[in-house]
């Protein structure tokens, strides 16, 4: 879960990056457009991760019984 959340927040930097980028340099309206862009894109990729996540969990806990007590115990 640790690494998990690490390539969460690494990716959600990456995408601010890009958005924060392609919002202020190569599309620029105002200022409220930026966070906007920040904003979706951020959103975009939580609801991404979560979905991968809980997948993941599930697909674990169905096929590897017992193998995952760490990460429960952890949550």
């Amino acid at each position: 879960i640790v690494e998990f959340i690490n390539k969460r927040l690494s990716l959600q930097a990456t995408v601010l990056f890009i958005s924060f980028f392609y919002a202020t340099f190569i599309h620029p309206i105002n200022f409220l457009t930026t966070v906007l862009t920040m904003a979706a894109a951020l959103f975009t990729v939580d609801i991404y991760f979560i979905i991968i996540h809980i997948w993941f969990l599930q697909f674990k806990t169905n096929n590897l019984p017992g193998s995952n007590k760490e990460e429960i115990n952890a949550q």
